[in-house]
């Protein structure tokens, strides 16, 4: 092989191992992305739900 052939041969291997490195961390960055959204709306549900109740708590105390 010669020196162009080489260095063709590495600049290669770098490119392939860049775009394997890459989607390694779009898969992790869609995965992190994926799980907290599934917090942010349990969080959200759950802020809702307290907050029918307070309502409906505050709705019992005026009733009285």
């Amino acid at each position: 092989m010669t020196t162009s052939d080489e260095h063709q041969a590495r600049l290669q291997h770098l490119i392939t191992r860049e775009s394997v490195t890459r989607a390694i961390h779009n898969e992790a960055s869609d995965e992190l992305t994926r799980h907290h959204r599934q917090i942010l709306a349990k969080t959200s549900a759950a802020r809702r739900r307290q907050d029918e109740n307070q309502r409906k708590s505050n709705r019992r105390r005026t009733a009285k």
